[in-house]
């Protein structure tokens, strides 16, 4: 698989986890908890997926995934 379909796939199913992990907490630790997500991942993540690319590559494909994933999790999850 091409390392952009696998790098959205990981930031769809981490952006669904940090969004259901954020709806226990109030609002300022949920935003902490998504950044600490976030940025866990993306260490982890460019490691795995090996591709020789620039940092700014991998935030740009990752960083926009992954907040609107988390943020429609959240926001559905908290108005239930």
């Amino acid at each position: 698989m091409d390392s952009e379909k696998v790098l959205t796939l990981i930031y769809l199913v981490l952006g669904a986890v940090a969004g259901f992990v954020s709806n226990k907490f109030d609002y300022l630790i949920s935003l902490g908890i998504g950044i600490i997500i976030y940025l866990v991942s993306f260490i982890i993540v460019r490691k795995i997926v090996k591709a020789q690319k620039k940092t700014s590559w991998y935030v740009l494909n990752s960083l926009v995934t992954f907040l609107l994933v988390w943020l429609v999790a959240w926001i559905m999850l908290r108005n239930l």
